[in-house]
């Protein structure tokens, strides 16, 4: 009697450990899904969709959302004091001369506004001003750059509003510059598909010295 127990015991032993080990296997396969799901929605222009999934559903704003819009005067109080950041200022090193000359500022962005060859878009997060992008000519290639404020550094924002605005900017190749030791300008530029392609070393007037400086490019046939 005592042995017909045990093993009764025994088998509701197993019984109990094989239940647990399909319901962890359920949860597995469940978040498996769920991953692959949320990857597969993501979509951004080249072949740094891959790259960036893990950015959008990790470190994509979640209380808020991303958006772009034309430039209104009353954003430009807004850059302005981003500008200001001295921060800000040495890590983007290739600024102003002086980030505080509200005047220069003025003049700075009445001449963007007014150039039909620059375009530029204000960047919302919540319905907040967070930044903004822009594209120019320079050394007779379009580039593109972009500022985000301070305080909304470290949410996913640069690189959201990088891609959404690369689907609306067409032209090919597109350019852009960074620092070398801006590490997290580089990274936001590589996962929407940029390259490092060359180097320069420029005057940085935020640090008032020459620095050294990536040049990355983002090319048509990138974006398969």
């Amino acid at each position: 009697m005592v042995i017909f127990q045990s093993e009764i015991c025994c088998r509701d032993r197993l019984y109990d450990y094989h239940k647990l080990c399909r319901n962890l296997l359920i949860t597995v396969l469940r978040s498996l899904t769920d991953c692959k799901m949320t990857a597969k929605n993501v979509t951004l222009p080249g072949n740094a969709a891959d790259e960036a999934a893990s950015e959008f559903s990790e470190k994509s704003p979640r209380k808020g959302n991303v958006l772009l819009r034309e430039v209104k005067e009353g954003d430009l109080p807004i850059f302005f004091e981003h500008q200001k950041d001295p921060d800000a200022n040495y890590i983007a090193a290739f600024t102003a001369k002086d980030p505080t000359d509200e005047s220069a500022f003025a003049k700075h962005w009445n001449r963007i506004l007014t150039d039909e060859g620059i375009v530029t878009r204000t960047i919302l997060f919540d319905g907040q001003v967070a930044g903004h992008v822009v594209s120019f000519e320079q050394f007779g290639e379009r580039e593109v750059s972009y500022w985000i404020g301070k305080r909304h550094w470290g949410k996913g924002i640069a690189t959201h509003a990088l891609a959404m605005f690369l689907k609306e900017m067409k032209i090919r190749p597109l350019y852009a510059r960074a620092a070398k030791d801006n590490l997290a300008s580089i990274r936001v530029l590589k996962k929407c598909g940029f390259a490092v392609i060359g180097e320069d070393k420029c005057f940085a007037n935020a640090r008032g010295e020459e620095v050294e400086e990536f040049i990355l490019r983002l090319n048509a046939a990138e974006e398969g």
